[in-house]
């Protein structure tokens, strides 16, 4: 999974699961990451066409619009890659304080004419790390 290989990529170790697999292993599923069929209809006028996705870092939720997502699809990029790379990237909002970044998977839009694997800064990572373990003390 590109999310995963992401964040590994950050150093950052993380257990996902998939739909209903947390309930079944009694996890407490801190963020979750909802990928939509299609953005909401309100989402086109409130922020644009481009928003791929969105965090709701007060409900430890992120959107993901897939449809949006099926539309940026090139030579250079599958559907899976910018899933798993907009999956990151709002995960990222959900994890760091600060918005984004002028480099790395925090950047502002996603690079669609490469495929390489960008991932957190060694700050950000420093950082999630620090929010993972305030989290998992709770």
């Amino acid at each position: 999974m590109r999310a995963a290989a992401v964040v590994r990529a950050s150093g950052i170790q993380t257990e996902w699961t998939v739909g209903r697999e947390s309930d079944q292993r009694a996890l407490d599923a801190r963020f979750t990451v909802i990928v939509m069929a299609e953005a909401p209809a309100r989402l086109h006028s409130w922020r644009g066409a481009d928003v791929l996705g969105q965090a709701v870092p007060s409900l430890g939720r992120a959107y993901v619009y897939f449809d949006r997502i099926s539309r940026r699809v090139s030579t250079h990029r599958t559907i899976g890659d910018i899933l798993g790379d907009v999956i990151a990237h709002e995960l990222g909002h959900l994890l760091l304080d600060g918005g984004h970044a002028p480099a790395g998977i925090m950047r502002p839009a996603i690079q669609f004419a490469s495929n390489a694997v960008e991932t957190f800064t060694t700050d950000q990572r420093v950082a999630i790390e620090r929010t993972l373990e305030t989290v998992t003390d709770r």
